[in-house]
């Protein structure tokens, strides 16, 4: 269930970060998700609660920043 997932997944993080990795968690979409890997240490993430996709137009800004 839920809580065996919960389990797995703070082991990972764990283990990762053990190693020396940065974590990045990829598809968060409710703030009970962001609450658990912000309590584990992830250190950054993306997905819909965070942000939405973002148009051509915000992409080529973006770009034009960083040239």
């Amino acid at each position: 269930g839920e809580q065996k997932a919960d389990e797995v997944l703070g082991a990972a993080l764990s283990l990762i970060q053990a190693l020396g990795y940065t974590t990045i968690a990829e598809g968060i979409e409710t703030q009970p998700q962001l609450d658990f890997l912000t309590t584990k240490g992830c250190d950054s993430g993306l997905g819909y609660l965070l942000r939405g996709p973002i148009t051509e137009k915000e992409i080529v800004s973006v770009l034009e920043e960083l040239a």
